[in-house]
């Protein structure tokens, strides 16, 4: 069984925590104040929404999945089960670009600290979690050898 019976609770009843309710309230703040008013120009040009990733890697919401333990929220399928969705949904009502990239980045972190090595679980939590994002190095790529028309904008 992946949840306990009150996590299962939880997800049917959608039942917020005091936690997860400020939690959604300050994604909602960052939605309003940043991510927002950047989508319509990251939509339009098609664009990389680097100023919403900058603004969640500020907040350390790049640490969402980080097990609470290595400095992280604690959210995913190894903790809050509803905390990573949630955040996600919000996200994604301001800007699906800047939500994708935060899902696929949890997504690895989950990942690395389920199956990964002690030493790659350390570097990752300091790496991506409170004061770097993976997703947020992706704007500075560039063209390569291999794939030259290749670059993030």
């Amino acid at each position: 069984m992946l949840l306990t019976e009150e996590q299962r609770r939880q997800v049917e009843r959608l039942e917020l925590t005091e936690w997860q309710h400020g939690l959604l309230l300050q994604v909602r703040e960052l939605g309003r104040s940043v991510i927002g008013p950047a989508a319509k120009r990251v939509d339009r040009d098609g664009d990389y929404p680097r100023e919403a990733i900058e603004a969640l890697k500020r907040s350390g919401l790049t640490a969402l999945a980080v097990p609470q333990a290595a400095g992280g929220f604690g959210a995913g399928f190894r903790g809050d089960v509803l905390a990573l969705p949630l955040v996600l949904m919000e996200i994604a009502s301001w800007c699906s670009s800047a939500s994708q990239v935060l899902a696929l980045h949890n997504s690895g972190v989950q990942y690395i600290h389920a199956l990964g090595t002690r030493l790659r679980q350390t570097f990752s939590s300091r790496r991506y979690g409170k004061a770097r994002c993976s997703a947020a190095s992706a704007a500075r790529i560039g063209p390569t050898a291999r794939a030259p028309d290749c670059a993030a904008r």
